[in-house]
């Protein structure tokens, strides 16, 4: 999940798909709409229907504290350290780092200091130095034509599944342009398109850009807006406007996605609020993402601090309970495995 620096002028080979190397992104042009992005993934089987290929932006403007992706929330280029794969003897990074910016810890590897910048210019150039890559880059700038390229050469498995390509982040809202282009882009190509989204942004923006995608999965993290801010850092009220919107116009189109965190959401009290709201809205059936710590070594990696870590992964009767609390208000949840 990590690539070129946004904006740089010479040719990058960028891994992307499932971490191996597709070629070359060319960052000199500059007079075409680019975006930031930090993976392809392909084979995807949880992102929309069929076998999908999901292509995920940098920047979202939540921090929930379950995030699997803490790689994406900036839409700058940002190095990330797998201190396992640091090899002592080697000085290649510190040669092109220069003298002060980088560590060695007793064992001589490479230490970022807490208070380096990971989005540094020298500490990324550090880091496309490094030849065991301990020291990643995370995010790379991509034209609209280079995504389409790229992701169309999945065609004849998305054919063969009755899949697509799912645009997913961080938050593609946040790169609106990029994201609306893409998505007109792929349905030119006759291409089945999902975008995976928080719904926090403007409502004109997420109209605009959700209007283009074939179906939309939408994120339901919390229905009280002090819980949502509690757990994702902003409040949930453009998020219920846009999901109001989608509801009302295109039911058909829309997919509610809550993700279950025991002890946050995954209350009764919670559980059936959200419920009601999904219920006044005309919406029966929503997926549940149970808690998982995939993402953990990411934080590490990234510098971050993990607050969840005490969380308990929930049981099949806890997750047996929340769908019970649901369907007693009308609302079907089916558990995402």
């Amino acid at each position: 999940m990590e690539s070129a620096e946004p904006g740089c002028s010479e040719r990058d080979n960028i891994p992307g798909r499932d971490g191996e190397f597709l070629g070359a992104v060319d960052n000199t042009v500059h007079n075409e709409i680019r975006g930031t992005v930090f993976n392809c993934e392909t084979f995807s089987l949880h992102n929309g229907p069929g076998i999908r290929t999901t292509l995920f932006l940098k920047g979202c403007p939540l921090r929930c504290l379950w995030c699997a992706n803490p790689e994406s929330w900036s839409m700058e280029a940002e190095v990330s350290y797998n201190r396992e794969l640091c090899i002592p003897e080697c000085h290649e990074c510190e040669k092109v780092a220069g003298s002060g910016l980088l560590e060695r810890d007793r064992e001589g590897k490479i230490v970022i200091p807490p208070a380096a910048p990971r989005s540094d210019p020298a500490l990324i150039a550090a880091a496309r130095a490094c030849p065991a890559r301990a020291l990643s880059v995370e995010g790379y700038t991509i034209s609209v034509d280079e995504a389409a390229k790229l992701l169309c050469r999945d065609r004849p498995f998305f054919e063969e599944s009755g899949g697509g390509v799912t645009l997913s982040g961080g938050e593609p809202l946040l790169q609106p342009e990029f994201s609306a282009a893409l998505l007109g882009r792929l349905k030119t190509e006759g291409i089945h398109t999902a975008l995976d989204t928080c719904g926090d942004a403007a409502p004109e923006v997420y109209r605009e850009v959700s209007s283009l995608a074939d179906l939309i999965l939408f994120d339901f993290k919390a229905a009280h807006s002090g819980l949502h801010r509690e757990c994702t850092g902003q409040s949930n009220e453009r998020i219920l406007v846009n999901l109001e919107q989608t509801a009302a116009e295109r039911p058909e189109q829309l997919r509610v996605r809550i993700p279950f965190i025991p002890g946050l959401n995954g209350t009764e009290g919670e559980l059936s609020a959200m419920a009601r709201v999904l219920k006044g809205l005309g919406i029966s059936r929503a997926e549940l993402l149970p808690y998982h710590r995939l993402g953990i070594h990411k934080y590490r990696q990234q510098g971050k601090e993990y607050t969840l870590g005490s969380v308990e992964i929930p049981g099949s009767e806890i997750l047996k309970t929340a769908v019970r609390i649901c369907r007693d208000l009308g609302v079907e949840l089916h558990i995402q495995h």
